[in-house]
């Protein structure tokens, strides 16, 4: 067989067109693998909101920073709503209880709706605590310093305001101080009594 220059060129772009299918193929590939798509899984945020998978890896997008409040905020909570005050107090709504009266049924009492939280952080402390709020009873709760008031309540949202009651308050303003302390009967009378005495 003979060669000719024609023969030798047709070999050399042959053998051009073989090596660059072998190493541009791994970088098609690639580019390729980038556009399939991620499944549809859905991860559950602190503050109730949801994110999605994204990026090459698939993986879960960043979920939002909790929010930073001040006491004395109203907050508008959804189930699973993080919220996080300035001095470290971490409060996130767990459920929402409905012993209200169903229609058609003879109730002893019309019933409530009734938040339950978390609390941890702040003057709390290290360990997880729980509190429940009521439309009906236990509108305000005070807890280790911090007076939790509940504003509204429906099957799916809370609307409280936190107060914290410092030293400063109790020094400077007793009587605002003690006008967050919740009114119980006798025990809360007592306290406030004994407060004055300390304090006033």
């Amino acid at each position: 067989m003979k060669i000719t220059p024609s023969f030798i060129i047709i070999l050399g772009v042959g053998i051009s067109l073989i090596l660059a299918a072998v190493f541009l193929s791994p970088v098609f590939l690639k580019q390729n693998n980038r556009n399939v798509g991620c499944t549809m899984e859905a991860k559950i945020c602190p503050d109730g909101s949801a994110v999605g998978r994204t990026g090459p890896n698939c993986e879960f997008a960043q979920c939002p920073a909790p929010m930073v409040l001040v006491f004395g905020d109203q907050i508008n909570f959804t189930i699973n709503k993080e919220v996080v005050f300035n001095d470290g107090l971490k409060i996130v709504l767990k459920e929402i209880n409905d012993s209200r009266c169903k229609p058609g049924v003879i109730c002893v009492w019309a019933g409530e709706f009734s938040p339950v939280f978390t609390i941890m952080g702040g003057a709390v402390g290290n360990f997880q605590e729980e509190l429940r709020l009521g439309t009906q009873t236990g509108k305000r709760v005070t807890r280790a310093g911090y007076v939790f008031e509940l504003q509204d309540a429906s099957e799916t949202t809370a609307t409280i305001i936190i107060n914290k009651i410092s030293t400063a308050l109790w020094t400077s303003h007793p009587e605002a101080a003690l006008q967050l302390l919740p009114d119980l009967p006798i025990l809360g009378r007592f306290h406030k009594k004994f407060v004055r005495r300390s304090y006033g």
